[in-house]
This record gives structure tokens, C-alpha cells and sequence, in this order.
């Protein structure tokens, strides 16, 4: 309450000063250690790769390397299914997602007839329902028409071992 408002502007102008210098620290140290950081996962990658592995299992923690995938739809392959599974199950499964110029969906058949294309849709979980189902061709052609596409570089996951945490309780 005594501080003039030049008091206040110094102190304010100071500490912000200071403030910001810390941060610039703070943040060029979290550069060297995330440097630091990406080179040992580098060289766990590697010692993993050059035993021919995915995983590695030290004293406390496991590192395995981690690959995503999604699956892609193939639907020239899948809309083989036509004629092998009952019309009702394949319209589930395989369908027209859009059509330039329609919105009916009554009129889809006609259209297509017409010269318009189609934008094809799948929903994969029902057709892998289909596949366990009935199997054989029809669990083949969904197996080709959608196959595991790797998403990017695998990636290095660590995690405590088990029998590390046991020791520990």
C-alpha cells in the first residue's frame, strides 16, 4: 500500500526481467536433455536391432519397439463379397458412402447406371464378424481387402519389469 507506482513499475520490470531469464535457462536445459534423451533411444533402438529383436529386457525396465497400424480398405477386394454373401449382410458391410450430386440414397442404384461414381465405403469391424462367421472364401477376401499398413517408424516403449516391481513391494 506505501510503494509508489514507480516502485511497483521497477519491481514489475525486474522480476519479469528475471522471470524470462530463468526461462530461457530452463528451456535451453530441456533442449540438452531432450538431446541427451533422443540419442540414448537411439542407441537402445539399435543395440534391440542389431540382436534382431523387438524387445530388451534389463535389470528393471523392458524397452520393445512398438509398430502402429491401421488397416486399409481395399474395396475393389471387397466388393468381391457381392454374390458370396446374402445381399443384406455385403449392403452392411461394403456401401456407397457418397455420390457426387445425390443425396436420395433410393436412387443410388439408377445413378451409378447412369455414369455416376461412387465414393465406396467398409465397415470392418462387421466384415471381420463375417469372416469368423463364415470363413473360407469369404475370410480370405477380407483378409486381402483389408490389409495391417504399418503407420510411421516404430516406436520405443519402456515400462517397469515385473518381477522389478515385485522385488519393490
Amino acid at each position: 500500500d506505501n510503494a509508489s507506482t514507480d516502485d511497483l513499475m521497477n519491481y514489475v520490470a525486474s522480476f519479469t526481467a528475471q522471470l524470462l531469464e530463468a526461462r530461457d535457462k530452463f528451456t535451453a536445459l530441456c533442449a540438452g536433455v531432450a538431446q541427451a534423451i533422443e540419442a540414448a533411444k537411439t542407441r537402445i533402438v539399435a543395440d534391440i536391432g542389431a540382436n534382431g529383436g523387438r524387445a530388451y529386457a534389463g535389470e528393471t525396465l523392458e524397452a520393445e519397439l512398438v509398430q502402429r497400424y491401421e488397416r486399409d480398405k481395399r474395396i475393389d477386394v471387397l466388393r468381391r463379397l457381392k454374390g458370396i454373401l446374402p445381399d443384406d449382410l455385403f449392403n452392411q458391410a461394403v456401401f456407397v458412402r457418397s455420390l457426387e450430386g445425390t443425396i436420395d440414397p433410393a436412387i443410388i442404384p439408377q445413378a451409378i447406371q447412369g455414369g455416376a461414381v461412387p465414393k465406396w465405403g467398409a465397415d470392418l469391424h462387421k466384415l471381420d464378424t463375417y469372416a469368423r462367421k463364415y470363413g473360407g472364401e469369404i475370410a480370405a477376401i477380407v483378409e486381402e481387402g483389408s490389409p495391417k499398413v504399418a503407420i510411421g517408424l516404430p516406436q520405443l516403449v519402456m515400462k517397469p519389469r515385473e518381477s522389478a516391481l515385485k522385488s519393490v513391494s
